[in-house]
């Protein structure tokens, strides 16, 4: 855990630093968290120095009893305490005590000079080591400008104006930590949500084990008021389980034999007795804290341009620095006052609110979506979601709730019923399919015996296949079979149905004139919260609402009228849903896809912003989408709309006050009107301003 990162741009030099310590094989420090990850060999004693040495506390974390992290554990390296604000107060008490005695007369003037030397001191003691470690790294950062203006000023003999550059620069540094320690506070939540131990029960005995030797399919016991400590199924016991760190609903959820449980999930009323369903490290949790902290990686294009802009801004206005330094002397004029400013000039010179102004927005607003279940994968999601014009979503298990139920079947061949359901059974029973698990559910109230049955395949978009009794079975949906395998009156039942909003899938052998056994209609529960959705997405200006299925005109437009959907595209195979994404693409707007992340991943894909559904409970989920709504609740899509939105305005409100703060600065050297403690206030209170304003970011209310 390293302390006293600022900016990106820092955490990016001392992760090159480390990365250059003999034995070093690879180092990652994630700033938005400032978590510091290593793999090297022999003692961490060098990699702690290179931290300190550029200025930052470190703290080893409490390792976990693993071979491959003893010899780091065996080694006892206590960890400075933060001097940051401890100095800061020395040095303002010095600078006042300064100002006040050369304010008071001609008497105690002279002692103001002492009082100004031990304030600067102070702050120099915060200055000095990363501004000599920056040098040693043949790079420049705010510490050895402002360390030069400070030697400057007092070559000048201006020591009261020293003493104010370094105490503005140390506050303003002590005030952006304070603020920053905020912003990571989200995500560090997050990361201390999982408890370190687990009560397990090996053979007659029960004993508390670190998280790190469970193993899979262990038994551990769940008090009631503890955290859950890995993910796993339910084996005895009945809970209230409160999931909001994982899923962000405000609810317990019942939690009963075979349900499901999240490590970092509370237990809130009784004993549950758990079998291990994922090691430490591949726990949903860890999985969400692992994409958050990644997440900087992808550059928001706000914060790719500014990278850009700073990259070339700052050695021009260094270049004309020098120049104001330089050249006028050359032409006869007196020395010392361009040479204050080209001080002042170098002070302005790094842009470090600017720099800061948008991944401390984009660390605060992915932090605050990760805690009410809302997982955003980079920057550049974030933003597009704000922009989106167009927002697609598959039927089944996102406007519906995926749990349908057989609600008509009629026989149409000689074949028994219970010769029929059974290889229904036994074609259904391997697919994970919601309209699969609906025909298994239906033929096992019929205490029906599944056939013995092989080759089994899925024909994606249609339906399943497999052979049965020596037959090549399919169900599938009418239009697989074609218009002449169906006789009339199965026509006109199957169009009935249909127009009812069901969808009727056909049972029939794969030949060239399929003879069909069996008709099934099957329909869904619309979710309760779509119709409401769908009218506040609308409400925020999304231009269309599309609705992408595969299932028949009838059903989908029965849907797409019940949750007044702008536009419906029925009877899509997978690779017709990413035409139509594409369709919308080619248009030039900005597209988004909700989906289940596993059947939509192609769709996901293409559009713009891919968003899953329900990634709690599936890890596939997590994987294939740009942005995952943990829990399979469709409110938090208007929510992650206004969140995308607040974080857009906050970015341009930063960018807008950086850059006229800057331009203000620079237009006040011209009539000789800036000093240099103006300069760094300018610069760092610019800087502590907008860490601040990023901060609104953390109350984002959870209603939308």
């Amino acid at each position: 855990s390293v302390r006293g990162l600022d900016c990106p741009a820092c955490a990016a030099k001392l992760e090159t630093r480390i990365n250059a310590v003999p034995g070093v094989t690879g180092a990652k420090l994630t700033f938005a968290t400032g978590r510091l990850t290593v793999t090297h060999t022999g003692s961490p004693t060098a990699i702690i120095h290179t931290i300190r040495e550029a200025g930052y506390t470190v703290a080893l974390p409490n390792l976990p009893d693993r071979p491959a992290t003893r010899s780091a554990k065996a080694v006892t390296l206590p960890s400075r305490p933060d001097r940051r604000l401890s100095l800061t107060a020395v040095s303002g008490i010095f600078w006042a005590a300064g100002l006040t005695l050369s304010l008071i007369g001609t008497d105690t003037a002279p002692w103001a000079v002492p009082a100004f030397l031990l304030s600067i001191l102070a702050g120099a003691l915060l200055v000095a080591r990363p501004a000599f470690a920056a040098l040693k790294a043949f790079t420049w950062d705010m510490n050895v400008l402002v360390l030069g203006a400070v030697t400057g000023a007092i070559a000048l003999g201006e020591w009261a104006e020293a003493a104010t550059v370094l105490f503005l620069f140390v506050t303003g540094n002590a005030l952006q930590a304070m603020t920053l320690e905020k912003t990571r506070s989200s995500l560090k939540y997050l990361m201390a949500l999982a408890p370190a131990t687990a009560l397990a029960r090996r053979g007659e005995r029960e004993l508390v084990l670190p998280v790190a030797k469970i193993h899979l399919d262990d038994t551990i016991i769940v008090h009631p008021g503890e955290h859950i400590p890995l993910d796993g199924t339910v084996i005895t016991g009945r809970s209230a389980v409160n999931q909001a760190a994982i899923t962000g609903e405000s609810l317990p959820v019942e939690k009963t034999p075979g349900n499901p449980v999240f490590a970092g999930t509370v237990n809130e009323n009784g004993v549950l007795t758990i079998r291990v369903t994922k090691l430490a490290a591949d726990t949903t949790l860890a999985r969400i804290v692992h994409l958050v902290e990644t997440a900087q990686a992808t550059k928001a294009p706000t914060q790719a341009f500014i990278d850009r802009f700073a990259r070339y801004y700052t050695p021009a206005v260094m270049v004309l620095a020098f120049a104001v330094a330089g050249l006028p002397p050359l032409f006869g004029q007196p020395f010392a006052p361009w040479f204050y400013r080209a001080l002042e000039l170098l002070v302005i010179a790094c842009p470090c609110a600017l720099v800061i102004s948008t991944p401390v927005a984009i660390v605060a607003a992915i932090g605050t979506a990760a805690r009410q279940g809302i997982l955003i994968k980079g920057g550049q999601f974030l933003e597009a979601a704000g922009k989106l014009q167009v927002l697609a979503f598959d039927k089944t298990g996102t406007l519906t709730k995926g749990t349908p139920r057989v609600t008509d079947f009629e026989l149409a061949g000689s074949q028994p019923e219970a010769v029929v359901l059974g290889w229904v059974q036994t074609i259904e029973n391997r697919s994970t399919h919601p309209l699969a698990r609906a025909l298994t559910d239906f033929a096992a109230t019929r205490n029906v015996t599944p056939a013995a049955g092989s080759d089994f395949a899925a024909l994606p978009g249609w339906g399943v296949t497999g052979t049965v009794a020596g037959r090549r079975l399919v169900i599938a949906a009418p239009k697989w079979f074609g218009e002449k395998a169906l006789s009339p009156a199965l026509q006109t039942k199957t169009d009935r149905l249909q127009a009812e909003g069901k969808t009727v899938m056909l049972l029939g052998d794969d030949t060239d004139k399929p003879d069909i056994y069996a008709l099934f209609a099957v329909a869904d529960t619309m979710r309760r919260e779509s119709p409401g959705v769908i009218a506040a997405l609308k409400r925020l200006g999304l231009e269309r609402t599309v609705l992408l299925t595969g299932d028949n005109r009838q059903t989908a437009r029965t849907i797409a009228r019940q949750t007044r959907v702008t536009t419906v595209h029925s009877d899509l195979l997978p690779e017709d849903k990413v035409a139509v994404i594409r369709q919308y693409t080619n248009q030039g707007k900005i597209v988004g896809m909700v989906g289940d992340g596993i059947n939509d991943a192609p769709a996901l894909a293409t559009a713009h912003v891919g968003i899953a559904m329900g990634g709690a409970g599936a890890g596939a989920a997590i994987e294939s989408a740009n942005i995952v709504l943990m829990s399979d609740d469709l409110t938090n899509l208007p929510r992650l709309v206004q969140l995308s939105r607040q974080a857009r305005q906050i970015i341009r409100q930063n960018v807008w006050f950086a850059l006229v703060v800057k331009v203000l600065a620079l237009a006040l050297i011209i009539p000789n009107w800036l000093t240099l403690w103006l300069a760094v206030l300018s610069d760092t209170g610019a800087a502590v301003l907008v860490t601040l304003n990023s901060l609104r970011l953390l109350r984002f209310p959870r209603s939308y």
